[in-house]
């Protein structure tokens, strides 16, 4: 049986509140899919995740608009079909992820997307102008986690991300958004964008023009709950050397144990995701090199050993490799405000 964390009311408010800025009511929506609309008046209340893509994509069918309100203009109906549609064809990640940037610019320059990649690391950035001047946590988190799931859905492979940044101050329903991404959460950042290894923007598209068709209900049925529910063993991995002392000291057949699977179920398993133990657990030393850099005073002689690196000179080799930059520079550059 699957299991979920719930997600805290507060954070459906905040995905509410571009529908609820020209007075409308979302009881009626609410109580279609099961959630008492006295839920959100709680403030400690919680909510099924199996409930919120229901209610999200409830939402855009009543106001026929696809960006729940948070936009100058509305987004009509069937443009995120149009966008899986018109990606399917692309030959690499790469190549879809800036076909999806120029359909957006063409809609209007309120939320644009942008692909960098500098060193082994690509990132997708996410600007939102917020014209309406709402809490924006909420709008951001459902696109970049849309993003996330749709860069899955268009290679079958799990997207490993080393962390996510947003613009925003944290919100007090962070834990939400910790939910839903199995990386670093960072607050108070120069964008929001989704950080992940470089190699997986040549993974090539293998899903076809009918695969496409009729996804989307699925898709947005289960957004939330299956990054909730159903992590994939990448993700479970992850979160595992995340949460060790030292993820460097963590060995395949560590994470083994922890899970109670054989060390060729999981290679297998990881395999068919995209992934590899050593692919991830080089993601998790490259963000704990940059959580220390920019949210701690550690020095930088002390995270080469918190990463696994003997010498300081051999971190600063391989953190040049990770992302262009020396970790002195980086600091500089990147330090959290």
């Amino acid at each position: 049986m699957n299991t979920y964390r719930a997600v805290e009311a507060e954070a459906i408010r905040s995905m509410l509140s571009g529908a609820l800025r020209n007075g409308d009511s979302w009881e009626r929506l609410i109580e279609a899919v099961g959630i008492k609309p006295s839920l959100l008046g709680e403030e400690a209340a919680t909510l099924d995740p199996r409930h919120v893509g229901q209610l999200l994509r409830s939402l855009a069918h009543h106001l026929q608009d696809e960006s729940l309100g948070f936009l100058s203009r509305p987004t009509p109906p069937g443009t995120l079909a149009l966008c899986f549609h018109l990606t399917v064809s692309c030959s690499t990640l790469r190549e879809a992820i800036g076909r999806v940037s120029r359909l957006m610019a063409a809609m209007g320059d309120e939320c644009a997307l942008t692909l960098s990649e500098q060193a082994s690391e690509a990132k997708i950035s996410l600007t939102y102008s917020n014209p309406h001047r709402l809490e924006s946590v909420g709008f951001t988190t459902i696109l970049l986690l849309i993003l996330h799931r749709w860069a899955g859905w268009a290679t079958g492979k799990t997207l490993v991300l080393d962390h996510v940044n947003f613009a925003d101050p944290r919100p007090s329903y962070d834990a939400s958004t910790e939910l839903v991404f199995s990386c670093r959460n960072y607050w108070n950042r120069a964008e929001n964008s989704l950080a992940f290894s470089r190699h997986y923007l040549d993974l090539p598209v293998v899903k076809s023009d009918g695969d496409s068709r009729n996804v989307l209900p699925q898709f947005a049925d289960s957004l939330v709950y299956k990054a909730t529910s159903e992590p994939s063993l990448s993700a479970s991995i992850q979160r595992i050397l995340l949460a060790a002392e030292s993820a460097s000291d963590i060995t395949l057949r560590d994470v083994a144990e922890r899970l109670n699977m054989g060390d060729h179920s999981i290679r297998r398993r990881l395999r068919e995701e995209g992934n590899s133990f050593s692919q991830i657990k080089e993601s998790v030393r490259r963000d704990t090199a940059i959580y220390h850099l920019t949210c701690t005073e550690t020095p930088v002689q002390n995270i080469a050993y918190i990463v696994g690196f003997s010498e300081p000179s051999a971190f600063n080799r391989a953190f040049k490799v990770w992302t262009g930059e020396t970790p002195g520079r980086y600091r500089e550059t990147h330090r959290s405000t």
